[in-house]
């Protein structure tokens, strides 16, 4: 966990010349980066309203997957090589896939009743395959969401159930930042972000902690403190800065890249092409090939990749994506190595770290 006082003295000690500033991807970051490609899973009230976004006024009466099968996901992610598993716990719109005392808006107050987090984790278990979270910072919701230090609160309670309910968690992979701007993008005193990362690591010390926004764009990394870069359908850089200076020191962040099965989509941003959430009327599905390259370039530059797959109405996989991944699994090299693949960069050249 980072503590700014050892940070200080660490850099103290650096600047009297009594330590070398060697920086190095520490026992977490190589135990995430040995994971090396996981499937990420958008699922929730959205799914079954045909919408990517919502705005917390959707009737949850309409959620009822009757046909749920974690396994599915599962077995489907493993027949691809991937090593987990990123699942969206909670999007901009405030539902919750898991049952939470700390709002109405969740699956167990649906028909369907079943917790959907609790049935996934346990299906991982059993296939060895690591579970991650994505939770959405911005709530359209809670009522709490406009008071700074009551949500933070709300979040640090929601938190707790996810890293103490469900077994080990290997990332929480944090969106939605920009709701809450001020001199910068995103605003890291409104939403707490420091105390929101320590409550994380206090928990779960190894859990990985990226915020989509901030952490993938070239410069300042705004909310900080963080353990990975987020590159929402976007390849690491060539030759990549793996080294940050943030905080007062040079910190190792790796980059994590995700792209979607789906092909749907206009092209245009936002979202460009390739859908999160499953849609009725997109059929589409993107090579098995074209996610092998770009698999292989993360690989060579020292990065995860998140394949993002969305789930019907039903609660199961489209026939395309499973086959997809299954032939991903048989065309993709694994990684060999528990080390980062992109040079080390030396931080005592100036050219060799990005400074924040």
């Amino acid at each position: 966990m980072y503590d700014p006082y050892q940070a200080q003295v660490a850099l103290d000690r650096v600047l009297r010349g009594e330590a070398k500033a060697v920086i190095e991807p520490d026992d977490s970051t190589l135990r995430w980066l040995k994971l090396g490609a996981g499937m990420m899973v958008h699922f929730g009230i959205n799914t079954f309203y045909d919408r990517e976004w919502s705005d917390g006024t959707l009737d949850i009466n309409a959620f009822n997957p009757v046909e749920y099968d974690p396994e599915q996901w599962v077995c489907a992610a493993k027949a691809g090589g991937l090593k987990y598993l990123l699942f969206v716990t909670k999007h901009h719109d405030g539902f919750c896939n898991w049952h939470t005392q700390w709002t109405d808006c969740h699956c167990g107050n649906t028909p369907f009743k079943r917790d959907i987090l609790a049935e996934l984790a346990e299906a991982c278990s059993k296939h060895g395959i690591k579970l991650a979270y994505y939770y959405s910072l911005w709530d359209r919701y809670e009522p709490s969401f406009e008071h700074d230090r009551g949500y933070a609160m709300f979040m640090k309670r929601q938190l707790t159930e996810l890293l103490v309910n469900y077994g080990e968690i290997a990332e929480i992979w944090f969106d939605g930042g920009w709701k809450k701007g001020g001199t910068h993008y995103q605003d890291p005193e409104r939403w707490h972000w420091r105390e929101i990362y320590e409550h994380i690591k206090a928990i779960q010390p190894h859990c990985m902690v990226g915020n989509n926004g901030t952490s993938g764009r070239s410069g300042e990394i705004v909310m900080w403190p963080c353990d990975f870069r987020i590159g929402e359908k976007k390849l690491p850089p060539e030759n990549d800065k793996q080294i940050r200076y943030c905080g007062g020191l040079g910190n190792w962040l790796p980059f994590e890249a995700v792209f979607t099965l789906s092909a749907g989509g206009d092209g245009k941003p936002p979202f460009g092409s390739g859908k999160w959430f499953w849609h009725p009327t997109d059929v589409t599905t993107v090579s098995p090939e074209s996610l092998v390259e770009k698999a292989v370039v993360c690989r060579e530059r020292g990065a995860n990749i998140l394949i993002n797959a969305g789930p019907t109405d039903k609660g199961l996989l489209r026939d395309v994506d499973v086959q997809c991944l299954e032939q991903f699994g048989k065309l993709n090299k694994p990684a060999t190595s528990d080390k980062p693949a992109a040079e080390k960069a030396n931080p005592t050249d100036p050219d060799a770290a990005i400074t924040a």
